[in-house]
């Protein structure tokens, strides 16, 4: 965030510290909300004013440790997940894409569901080493190994679509942050594009990342309508991210131009990047932030899939891949995925390698192909079990060629989403405020 607001917002530094601190502060209160209801519902031992000697019953400590902890520490992504229309960012559960097995398990329980047991992991440990409820935490740990190398790869779940594979390319510009706003760089950045369009054709889907534009779409529909033909005439369809202006508001588009026509709009914004998440007589304390286009907006029709070759496609633009019920939403009747996005706000931090993870998890939790194109990096091509099959590392300019396999069918996360987690938090907590009640002393 510093190097967003600071490096490249043009924020004071002392404010984009004080940004940082604060976007800091408000994510370390989830981790605290996760140990606030453990300890409400099963205090931890010596913990309770009750005049007894503060040790547990064998009861509480089972709860404690190998039962509620998951419970409650799924509760808090939950609430990560939703409040002030959520921020989460890199769950626990993306470890599970440096865990051998951790990806089958994503295709099953989803990111959240991995966070959950990976958060069982980490509490029978802590058991084992406390010589606390052994035998318990190693039948635990004994589950999760078997999960980890048993179950199936996410493409298990699904099957290749009858026909031919869909041949795309994926175009990464590579235009530095800095650079992709001033006045000068606008129509070199347009002749690039044409430029290096041209050479990718022929092909079934030609992809540019998130507002590879940098204009509104009403200054160069020409481009749009060039584009447009030059796609038909090779027999394929083109995705241009770019922004566009209507009633005063700007948004976050990607068309689709040549054979297979339509516009996608993005409809998860990027908090204090896209849009300020407060009241309109505090938003001009933010003015600091020099944003290029603060006023996007969401609302605009637009569909919620695209097509290619006449296989479906699910649709994200940068931020919305970072929720996984949103993906799931779409990605059901999909044939595969196409996430675009623009992560040179975050030069020289983890943030790019964190989203290409992040994007590894939503291929595996449906069991398909997802094409990720970047502005200036990590684009890359996404095996249906979540493998990296090509990339363009950070700041090269490029394209990457690839052939795509569609396919059908449901992976267990993609047809029950969250209600297993759902079913499992109510009952978990219910439970043991029932226990904390009737047994504990």
């Amino acid at each position: 965030m510093l190097i967003s607001t600071w490096g490249y917002g043009g924020t004071p530094l002392a404010w984009a510290i004080a940004l940082l601190l604060l976007l800091s502060a408000y994510l370390g209160l989830f981790p605290g909300l996760a140990a606030a209801v453990l300890q409400r519902l099963a205090p931890l031992p010596g913990a309770r004013d009750d005049g007894g000697d503060g040790e547990p019953t064998v009861c509480a400590t089972v709860v404690h440790a190998l039962w509620l902890w998951p419970a409650c520490w799924l509760f808090a992504e939950f609430a990560r997940d939703t409040i002030f229309n959520g921020f989460p960012w890199f769950s626990l559960g993306y470890v599970a894409t440096d865990i051998p097995g951790g990806l089958s398990l994503a295709a099953v329980l989803g990111v959240h569901g991995v966070s959950a047991v990976y958060a069982l992991v980490a509490v029978a440990l802590a058991c084992l080493l406390a010589g606390s409820a052994r035998l318990l935490a190693v039948l635990c740990l004994s589950v999760v190994l078997g999960l980890h190398l048993c179950l199936p790869s996410p493409a298990h779940w699904t099957q290749p679509v009858d026909g031919d594979p869909v041949n795309a390319v994926l175009i990464q510009g590579n235009i530095p942050q800095d650079k992709k706003w001033l006045p000068e760089n606008r129509f070199p950045t347009v002749e690039l594009y044409q430029q290096m369009t041209a050479q990718a054709w022929p092909a079934d889907l030609v992809i540019w990342p998130e507002v590879a534009i940098p204009l509104p779409y009403a200054y160069v529909e020409w481009l749009f309508q060039e584009q447009d033909d030059l796609a038909r005439k090779a027999g394929g369809s083109l995705y241009a991210g770019i922004l566009t202006q209507q009633n005063g508001h700007n948004y976050n588009t990607v068309y689709a131009l040549g054979e297979d026509s339509g516009r996608y709009v993005k409809r998860h914004l990027v908090p204090f990047g896209e849009y300020i998440p407060a009241p309109d007589w505090v938003k001009p304390m933010f003015d600091v932030l020099s944003l290029p286009f603060p006023s996007i907006a969401t609302g605009m029709q637009g569909q919620r899939t695209l097509s290619v070759n006449g296989h479906t496609v699910s649709m994200s633009i940068c931020f919305e891949d970072v929720f996984p019920q949103e993906v799931r939403e779409t990605s059901t009747s999909s044939a595969f995925l196409v996430n675009v996005t623009n992560d040179a706000w975050f030069a020289g931090s983890a943030a790019p390698e964190q989203h290409l993870q992040i994007a590894r998890l939503r291929a595996a939790e449906s069991g398909r192909s997802l094409l990720r194109v970047a502005n200036t990096g990590i684009s890359a091509v996404i095996g249906p079990n979540g493998e990296v099959q090509q990339r363009l590392d950070w700041g090269v300019r490029g394209s990457l060629r690839a052939e795509v396999i569609p396919r059908q069918g449901l992976t267990p996360y993609q047809r029950w989403g969250r209600l297993p987690l759902n079913l499992y938090v109510l009952t978990s907590l219910l439970l043991a405020l029932l226990l904390g009640r009737r047994l504990l002393p």
